[in-house]
């Protein structure tokens, strides 16, 4: 099981998720209102926070050791927009 909450907005090469969403790695391991991408779960980067201990070893496992911030507010700017 391997959940984020994504702080920036990304894109897994199909498609874009927005700043504030829920991602997890599979439909099995997925809660009410997450969005589903395995790409995203394997490659964490520092515009992801873990919400679960798969996720902290999979930062781990890229050598992240920080999110961009504590995540207080609702995302704003460039890293935030929906394109």
């Amino acid at each position: 099981m391997s959940r984020f909450y994504l702080i920036e907005a990304h894109h897994d090469g199909t498609r874009r998720y927005r700043a504030g969403s829920k991602i997890a790695d599979s439909v099995a391991n997925a809660q009410p209102g997450d969005q589903v991408s395995a790409t995203l779960c394997a490659k964490p980067s520092q515009g992801m926070a873990p919400l679960d201990a798969a996720a902290v070893a999979a930062m781990a496992a890229m050598r992240i050791t920080t999110t961009v911030g504590a995540q207080t507010t609702v995302p704003t700017g460039v890293a935030s927009a929906d394109i």
